[in-house]
């Protein structure tokens, strides 16, 4: 059950505007140590894909073995979201700035307030939010153990982040894609993502970079249904890895 839960608007300056921010912390053991995982679209996490079902169930089924905390981050409005999250996006590298000077500040202040240290540290993503996720890893330079990517809507000219980043030793990466996702029109600016392709180009890469790789191709599309009925079997990656 969740022993701790906080819903708070962060002022950032660095984004120049409220982020709504949600924290829920499972208490399982009196321990000092905490496994956190950032959960971008975060309000999309919690109402369509049902995150806190998820772990509900999990924690039912004592399938967790630390104390762990959902730190569940709202972009805004699907044009925010874009600008947040594409590389490309005016305010990508401020959204940047304010993930490690601001977001994680907060969430280390608060983790010292009860003497926790991290254990584990993830990030998980759909879509925009498995781009924004990866990103993270590879350009935020934090004690990374875990990233989950559904869906990630890489594009091309993205591939060059894997060249010029440096991600951590001990990462391992959650990957599932769908067959069906050949071509995507994004909404935001119309132009077609190879996300099946490119899910498969990266995978390779991040093998080849000597990156543990967890990654699954299923018979689905770029929906919402499907990354709900996934998100049980990627949270249990970060869960018992």
């Amino acid at each position: 059950m969740i022993s701790y839960k906080n819903i708070n608007a962060l002022e950032s300056a660095k984004l120049k505007r409220r982020m709504k921010v949600k924290l829920y912390f499972y208490e399982v053991q009196q321990s000092t140590q905490v496994d956190v995982l950032f959960v971008q679209d975060g309000e999309d996490y919690e109402e369509l894909g049902k995150i806190r079902e998820s772990m509900k169930h999990h924690v039912n089924n004592q399938t967790i073995s630390e104390n762990l905390l959902l730190v569940l981050v709202h972009p805004g409005d699907s044009y925010q979201r874009w600008n947040f999250y594409h590389p490309n996006g005016k305010e990508h590298i401020q959204y940047k700035e304010f993930f490690s000077q601001e977001l994680f500040t907060y969430v280390e202040n608060w983790l010292s307030n009860k003497k926790l240290h991290i254990r584990k540290l993830g990030t998980i993503g759909d879509s925009l939010g498995a781009v924004i996720s990866t990103y993270l890893v590879a350009e935020v330079q934090k004690p990374w153990t875990h990233l989950l990517l559904q869906s990630a809507a890489y594009e091309k000219h993205m591939e060059t982040l894997l060249e010029i980043s440096i991600f951590p030793s001990n990462l391992q990466i959650y990957q599932v894609v769908g067959k069906k996702e050949v071509a995507f029109n994004s909404p935001i600016t119309g132009n077609t993502l190879y996300i099946l392709n490119e899910n498969r180009t990266f995978h390779q890469r991040f093998k080849q970079l000597g990156i543990r790789v967890a990654y699954h191709e299923e018979e689905e599309d770029h929906l919402w249904d499907f990354w709900r009925r996934d998100l049980p079997r990627a949270l249990s990656f970060f869960l018992n890895n």
